[in-house]
């Protein structure tokens, strides 16, 4: 069985964000986020080894959540921040399993030198 998967921000499906064929398979992991807060539709069309084709109805609009929001920073603007242990605590969608729930690699990155601590703590939200 062939499917071709196209998911579009439009419910015509003319404005495509994905358009990929996948054989003999059932789920598609994204290679790149959406953008959030976009509706997106999508629609799965499949072929079969006789040639037969049938198609999922289109679905949506579906709306992308914030893949994480900034709930707080010693300096909230974002600028540099000369605390060597700032709060930084943030919310995430609740999403179930799969594809969730996310996790989330924190960078820091020293202003004066410009380079990233080796580091980088997986967070789990």
């Amino acid at each position: 069985m062939q499917y071709r998967l196209r998911i579009a921000r439009d419910s015509a499906l003319a404005n495509i964000v994905i358009d990929t064929t996948l054989t003999d398979v059932t789920s598609y992991d994204l290679r790149r986020p959406l953008k959030p807060g976009a509706p997106m539709y999508w629609r799965v069309y499949a072929t079969a080894a006789t040639g037969a084709t049938a198609s999922t109805p289109r679905i949506g609009p579906l709306v992308v959540p914030a893949w994480a929001t900034l709930t707080a920073l010693a300096d909230s603007g974002g600028n540099a921040v000369g605390d060597p242990q700032p709060t930084f605590t943030w919310t995430s969608p609740g999403v179930l399993s799969p594809p969730g729930p996310f996790s989330y690699d924190v960078r820091i990155t020293r202003a004066a030198t410009g380079v990233a601590d080796s580091s980088r703590p997986a967070c789990p939200r």
